[in-house]
């Protein structure tokens, strides 16, 4: 009888690359055996499950795509109130119809009190936008807004503040959950961890199983992951025998390296010194140091 044959030098010396592809080939080849090995299934969907959270981490390029749209709600939103801070100032000054002026100047102290709002942190402008949609939706407010003809604007501002909230606390969540998952070198740590955990059930399962078809997948199961750990394990010991062949090779050359040879005159005083090379002007090599593992 076989049983799987994990190679834990092997797995703790795979990069992170590496053990992706070794994980993801092994869920994928033993998918079809999962439905004859009922008993089986929970342990597959525990390990399937720690792999996703180990995905995640190439998946996540937490500055990237978020980060622009983020930018994108908080551009559309600046421009909104320059819009709305533009008409105000801009009509309180030149306007000639003196409705317009007057409404105009009313609402000019309320816009100087948030002149800073685009400069601020995210957190703050959006407080800043939510304190002035408040004070704009006073009736007197209101009106003169209306009479300036910046009521959509007033909404879109709204609109866009409360997307803008929404999905920045999404990432602000997201990114909370993803610390929560560790480190990407503990995600790894864990998906070996239950690859351990699954191995150990098939080896298990295989002793007590008796219906052929169990047997037959478990078996399955096993060549298909003795094959992928002897593919790995070629792949590992190739890298670290190059890298710890390029140390020696390198260590050679330093050996064999000529010193160079000192000149010394010799003191014309003593006509019998003949300027002998003080011993410890000799030269010395150290050792390499300790080859880190791969993949670290």
């Amino acid at each position: 009888m076989d049983e799987t044959r994990l190679q834990m030098t092997t797995l703790s010396h795979l990069t992170h690359g590496e053990l992706f592809e070794l994980i993801l080939s092994m869920t994928q080849t033993t998918e079809p055996f999962i439905s004859n090995v009922p008993r089986l299934q929970v342990r597959f969907n525990a390990l399937k499950g720690v792999f996703v959270i180990f995905d995640n981490g190439f998946k996540r390029p937490l500055s990237a795509p978020e980060t622009e749209e983020i930018r994108t709600f908080d551009m559309q939103r600046r421009g909104v109130f320059i819009l709305l801070d533009d008409a105000v100032k801009k009509n309180a000054r030149y306007s000639v119809i003196p409705e317009v002026k007057a409404a105009a100047k009313g609402l000019l102290p309320l816009f100087e009190n948030y002149s800073g709002a685009p400069d601020a942190e995210y957190e703050a402008e959006t407080a800043f936008y939510v304190n002035l949609l408040q004070e704009l939706q006073k009736p007197e407010n209101a009106a003169r807004m209306q009479r300036l003809g910046q009521t959509e604007n007033v909404t879109a501002l709204e609109q866009i503040n409360v997307e803008f909230q929404t999905f920045y606390q999404t990432r602000l969540k997201n990114r909370y959950d993803f610390k929560q998952e560790g480190t990407t070198r503990q995600r790894g740590k864990n998906l070996i961890d239950e690859l351990v955990k699954f191995s150990r059930a098939v080896d298990g399962l295989l002793l007590s199983a008796s219906d052929a078809n169990e047997i037959a997948a478990l078996n399955g199961i096993i060549a298909n992951i003795n094959a992928l750990m002897e593919q790995y394990t070629i792949i590992v010991h190739r890298r670290i025998g190059v890298k710890s062949k390029k140390k020696t090779d390198d260590k050679k050359d330093e050996e064999t390296q000529a010193p160079d040879t000192p000149t010394e005159t010799p003191d014309t005083t003593n006509p019998e010194d003949t300027g002998t090379q003080n011993p410890s002007d000799e030269p010395h090599h150290l050792d390499p140091g300790e080859h880190p593992p791969a993949g670290e």
